[in-house]
């Protein structure tokens, strides 16, 4: 009852007195995910982040104190996020309780530019709370959002080392093979079972970058459902599972991910597959596809599509570098199976 009357209040001084809760704040217009223009108001004092991308992004660029509250996959692998675990729990990621956001009054609410609804601008933003959408995982628009955060939060210099350490390794994979050889023909599977990665989707992007050519770019879905007999006519080269691999970084074995290679491989006629023949059927954990890590996925991508020109890369070094030096914290866990 008490919850429900502050969250009353609140709304009351909003509409009665905006002049009074805003007062004194500079205003700067961004771009969303949507291709949105936003003004917002600043300084950012406290936020509330929806996704896992957005909280690494913000710790890159060491504002992550400024996290008040974020979404319940925080406490699924606490080791990860251990700085959070006692910010607010505002309920899932693209679900989140509205009130639970309201009494925390954050100068700022990040999440994906498609989830949750719009229902969270009209619960939320309606109130005055403001709200950005910004995906910061796909390869194509993650270095203009880095941006934009590092502008928002006045850590533009953090933004810049980030994008400069994230380009040059880029650019390293991206000059480890010949680009105008015949492309790598791949399967690209989601995370659901038969839910390919079509166009649009981050692991496309990987696909294309790394060398390859994703045999389910050809529809308009961005997650086309599929079929056993689809994919063994088809006869890829290659073939990549994103997995969701529940604590991937605090794990000390390899069993999951290990089972999920083994459950996809015993698919009828799978172990047909050119790509199984071959050795190129790989399991890459979502932590390292989409999202701020993108480069250690893609570095994995091009040096098992070009074993001969891009075996020297070294993607665990890379990660290694980068939770040291932009998250604080360790390498620990399994990413990728086989490697």
């Amino acid at each position: 009852m008490l919850q429900s009357r502050n969250f009353i209040v609140f709304t009351m001084a909003c509409i009665l007195f905006p002049a009074l809760v805003f007062a004194g704040e500079n205003k700067m217009e961004v771009m969303d995910a949507r291709g949105k223009k936003i003004v917002l108001r600043t300084p950012i004092k406290s936020v509330v982040v929806l996704t896992t991308d957005g909280i690494e992004v913000l710790r890159t660029l060491g504002v992550g104190d400024l996290i008040v509250g974020a979404s319940s996959l925080i406490w699924k692998e606490p080791e990860l996020w251990p700085e959070l675990q006692n910010v607010a729990n505002v309920g899932k990621w693209n679900d989140p309780d509205p009130e639970a956001i309201v009494r925390l009054m954050p100068d700022l609410v990040l999440c994906y530019g498609h989830n949750p609804g719009s229902s969270l601008e009209e619960k939320v933003g309606g109130l005055g709370i403001q709200i950005l959408r910004i995906d910061c995982f796909r390869p194509s628009t993650i270095k203009g959002e880095i941006r934009t955060l590092g502008m928002i939060f006045g850590r533009d210099e953090k933004a810049q080392e980030f994008l400069a350490w994230l380009e040059a390794h880029e650019k390293a994979v991206l000059d480890c093979f010949d680009h105008s050889g015949k492309p790598i023909v791949a399967y690209m599977e989601a995370y659901s079972d038969f839910k390919a990665s079509g166009t649009g989707t981050a692991m496309h992007e990987l696909c294309k970058l790394a060398g390859g050519y994703n045999i389910a770019e050809t529809t308009d879905l961005q997650n086309p459902e599929v079929t056993t007999e689809w994919v063994l006519s088809m006869a890829p080269d290659a073939v990549i599972k994103a997995g969701s691999i529940k604590r991937a970084y605090s794990t000390d074995s390899d069993q999951e991910i290990r089972d999920l290679y083994t459950h996809i491989l015993n698919r009828p006629g799978f172990n047909q597959l050119p790509a199984v023949k071959n050795g190129q059927f790989h399991i890459l954990a979502g932590d390292i596809g989409p999202g701020p890590r993108y480069v250690v996925g893609l570095a994995y991508m091009a040096k098992w599509f070009h074993p001969s020109s891009c075996g020297g890369l070294d993607p665990a070094a890379m990660h290694k570098e980068y939770m040291e030096r932009f998250q604080g914290l360790p390498l620990k866990g399994y990413y990728v199976f086989p490697e």
